[in-house]
């Protein structure tokens, strides 16, 4: 391959001429190949105009531009909303991108902190809670279903419970059942499917049904 020409667009991405065509790259996804450092070839900034690089080099340069291209899809799917990183990898599967790309992207993405499972946990809760009235249990499973470990989704949750009582949470969806004239049984049994424990379903039917 034969760079032309070189330019910084921004931080550590360049855009690179060459015979091959046009890439972009991120020089973070070189670092680790010690061949393309042993070329020193490394100084973007400062390569010179029709530099040639080895056969090796070249398709470094290529699979870095592919990096790249992965991660402004990752990127874009950030932007929209906070994911998990098991749904951020999910929908990048979709796209057709290798797992082993997938994963030098993710890493990256979590050096930079523009993707956290702590952070989606308690985004997650907040706008969960706005639509729905649900427990502990219930919520545990779907922080789960989504990716995030059992340590992960337990401090979420405790945080979330910090703000929010979970007693005015049950009332919530006990007052709704009731507008739809359940019976006692039934209140119990969808309470108990919203992830509300069993004492403190108990408590409240026996005290306001």
């Amino acid at each position: 391959m034969l760079i032309y020409s070189i330019t910084k667009t921004s931080e550590d991405v360049f855009k690179l001429n060459t015979s091959l065509g046009s890439f972009f790259l991120r020089t973070s996804y070189l670092e680790e190949n010690i061949n393309f450092q042993q070329e020193s070839l490394f100084d973007f900034e400062n390569l010179k105009p029709n530099t040639q690089v080895s056969f090796e080099i070249s398709e470094n340069i290529i699979e870095a531009s592919l990096l790249f291209s992965v991660e402004r899809t990752a990127v874009a799917y950030l932007e929209r909303a906070e994911h998990s990183t098991e749904m951020l990898r999910r929908k990048l599967k979709t796209k057709g991108y290798s797992p082993n790309a997938i994963e030098k992207v993710l890493t990256f993405a979590k050096k930079r902190n523009w993707l956290s499972d702590e952070r989606y946990a308690g985004a997650f809760l907040r706008n969960r809670s706005i639509r729905k009235a649900e427990g502990r249990t219930r919520l545990l499973a779907e922080l789960a279903s989504r990716g995030i470990n059992r340590e992960t989704a337990e401090k979420a949750l405790d945080d979330f419970f910090q703000q929010k009582n979970e007693t005015d949470i049950l009332a919530r969806a006990a007052s709704k059942l009731k507008k739809q004239r359940k019976t006692k049984e039934k209140a119990f049994q969808a309470l108990i499917r919203l992830g509300f424990s069993w004492n403190d379903i108990k408590s409240y039917i026996n005290d306001n049904w």
